[in-house]
């Protein structure tokens, strides 16, 4: 969920990493995107985009981490427990 200091009404557009984040939902407290696929690992830019504010830019702000194999995931835990 990213949440704003301003009216969550008021945003229009919010994007990760360049790509965009559509909005879910929102309210006057709050807006919740969809946050895109990562095309790389690491931290990068929110820009969140409000009617009366412009766009606010904010660095590092979200982290993908590092893409995993899920069933290599659940087979390692498996051979772990033997």
């Amino acid at each position: 969920m990213c949440c704003a200091s301003f009216v969550g009404d008021d945003i229009f557009a919010v994007t990760v990493c360049g790509q965009s984040a559509p909005i879910l939902q929102q309210t006057t407290a709050s807006v919740v995107v969809i946050m895109p696929a990562a095309t790389t690992a690491g931290a990068c830019e929110v820009v969140i985009q409000s009617l009366a504010l412009g766009n606010l830019a904010t660095l590092n702000a979200y982290t993908y981490n590092p893409r995993t194999s899920l069933l290599c995931d659940v087979l390692t835990s498996l051979y772990n427990r033997m």
